[in-house]
Parts: C-alpha cells; structure tokens; sequence
C-alpha cells in the first residue's frame, strides 16, 4: 500500500515538473475562453443605428486590465513548458450598450529587415474569438473593456520587430483597429 502510494505521488510530482497540466491547467484556466478561439456564434443586428468606427485602447492584463503607451509592448510571459505567450485586452470607448459583445481578431506579426516593406511581416500567430457579456466589464466611463485574452508565442518574443494588431467588430457592424508595434518609419 505504501509503495503504490510513493509510486502514485512520484508520477505526480513528475508530470508536475515536466510541465504537464490538462486542457483547462495554467495559464488556460485563467483565458477568457479557456484557450479555444470563438466561443459562439457572432451575431449582427441589422435594426442598430449607431455608425462610425469604434474607439480602441490596447491593452494588457490577465486579471487586470492595463493600458499600453505609445510604443509600449505586452509584457512576454515563459511558460513552466517553454512556451512564451502575452496577456491582452482592449477597450473600446463607444461601445453599443445594448449589445454587450464583440467579435476580436488578433494578429501578431514579425520583421528582421526592411521593416517599412509590408511584404517583410509574418504572421507569427492570430486567435479570433467572441466575447459577451459574461466577460466584458463595463467601466465607470461607460467603456466596455476585456482582458485576460491569452496569445501563444511562436518567434514574437524574440524577434527583431514586433506588431500586434486587434481589430473589434460590434452587433451594429461598427469596427476599430488598434496597433502596437517596436518598428516606427523614422
């Protein structure tokens, strides 16, 4: 009994620190979507009036939300299983109140040379999901806002030149693009 107890808590203590965890263990756990992309069907509402481009504030946060500055990059994060991944979030200040979701697309992109040619980009990884109501947090200024939205890492971390693009699309079929990003044209 004693020794199948030892044998039970050494393979615990391996997987442990070999970095195995199930499909909802860390960081997924704390994910807005639990890792998965779209968590539901995106739905539009033909009858919304509203109009204009939506006002984005990139951000970062796991549990958080936090802006980022100009010129500010997410913070990277190491894995305990060696991969890296950023926290990000986004405000959007005119959101349409009475429809709290919002489609989020995200790309993040590298460059070694020749930046200022497009051609030069790659796409290092991108996620889509949808988010509602259950997630999005309202804010005193009437602001929707999310985080918690966890981005897996191929080269980005480590790359020469980094950009992170989240474009937001609303139920009225309004959208808005915010881009952070290390290269700069001068």
């Amino acid at each position: 009994m004693r020794s199948s107890m030892l044998a039970a808590l050494s393979l615990l203590l391996g997987g442990a620190l070999a970095g195995c965890v199930g499909p909802d263990g860390p960081p997924c756990e704390d994910d807005v979507n639990s890792c998965a992309n779209d968590s539901g069907a995106f739905v539009e509402d033909p009858t919304c009036e509203l109009t204009g481009a939506l006002e984005l504030e990139l951000g970062e946060g796991q549990a958080v939300y936090s802006p980022l500055t100009t010129g500010e990059m997410p913070e990277v994060y190491d894995g305990f299983q060696g991969a890296q991944h950023i926290w990000l979030g986004v405000r959007v200040k005119n959101p349409d109140l009475q429809h709290s979701s919002l489609r989020i697309d995200i790309a993040l992109s590298v460059c070694e040379t020749q930046c200022g040619n497009p051609q030069n980009w790659s796409l290092d990884n991108e996620r889509t999901l949808v988010v509602g109501s259950r997630t999005i947090t309202l804010t005193e200024e009437g602001w929707f806002e999310e985080e918690g939205v966890l981005v897996t890492l191929g080269n980005w971390g480590v790359a020469t030149h980094r950009r992170v693009e989240i474009l937001v699309r609303d139920p009225c079929g309004r959208e808005g693009v915010a881009v952070a990003s290390t290269w700069t044209s001068s």
